[in-house]
């Protein structure tokens, strides 16, 4: 009787025991970013970007399209003197888990961007020159 009573405490305490819950790679970057920084060779520079009477901001947004992919949208707005014009852009990312806690976008086997810890770095080329933009998940 003992022995059943200690199986049965067992039984009860490890069926109790749950598994640590899996966020798909989707979920975890799936928002809006607000887009702080715009990197190329010369340096790093806070957005919006501004001289005289032209300003440049950026805006960034990751939609879940399954576990593994997300449509990755980017819009440049562009203002003159009061007036804006705004260009899209977008794709569709694959996720791969780099390492622990670090997400990579990829396009046709091209890596165009890395997550990690709410940061959202996106890599693209502006008039041939390689451009970092430096986002932070809202």
């Amino acid at each position: 009787m003992k022995n059943l009573v200690i199986m049965l405490a067992l039984m009860v305490g490890l069926s109790s025991c749950s598994k640590e819950e899996i966020v798909p790679l989707a979920d975890q970057v799936s928002g809006s970013y607000e887009v702080s920084g715009f990197e190329d060779q010369d340096g790093i520079y806070a957005v919006p970007l501004t001289a005289d009477e032209v300003s440049i901001d950026f805006t960034l947004a990751v939609s879940k399209v399954s576990d593994t992919a997300v449509d990755v949208q980017i819009s440049q707005i562009v203002t003159v003197g009061g007036n804006s014009n705004e260009q899209k852009a977008g794709s569709v990312a694959e996720l791969i888990e780099s390492s622990p806690g670090t997400i990579d976008f990829m396009v046709n086997q091209t890596k165009i961007g890395t997550y990690q810890s709410g940061t959202f770095q996106f890599f693209f080329q502006l008039a041939g020159e390689n451009v970092t933009l430096h986002c932070d998940q809202l």
